[in-house]
């Protein structure tokens, strides 16, 4: 379902614009799902599994950030990728919200 989202928005973009301006398009999505993705895995590695870099540092074993005796396992299930995807998504909308809510108290300010 999401590949079917993520397709949905390209094609209709694409189906709008011009070809160069659907490839930069193209390209900014896939480095924003990216860098989401990365945001989601390192925040359920560490809350999983209790480490950073699993596979690449430390010979492979990453970084222990958490004892080994307290991982949250549900992390690692499909339901913790989601419950982390929620709470990324709303720190983000709340940022947003606050940097709008000062850039208005600013101009107001001026005024």
């Amino acid at each position: 379902m999401v590949n079917c989202i993520i397709l949905g928005r390209a094609e209709a973009f694409a189906s709008k614009n011009g070809v160069l301006a659907s490839a930069v398009d193209g390209i900014t999505q896939g480095i924003g799902y990216t860098v989401a993705l990365v945001i989601v895995c390192v925040i359920r590695e560490l809350l999983g599994s209790g480490t950073f870099g699993g596979g690449l540092l430390c010979g492979g074993e990453g970084i222990r950030i958490i004892p080994a005796e307290y991982p949250a396992m549900l992390m690692v299930m499909p339901v913790g990728g989601f419950l982390v995807l929620g709470f990324v998504i709303a720190g983000s909308q709340w940022l947003m919200k606050h940097l709008e809510m000062k850039n208005k108290k600013k101009e107001a300010a001026k005024q």
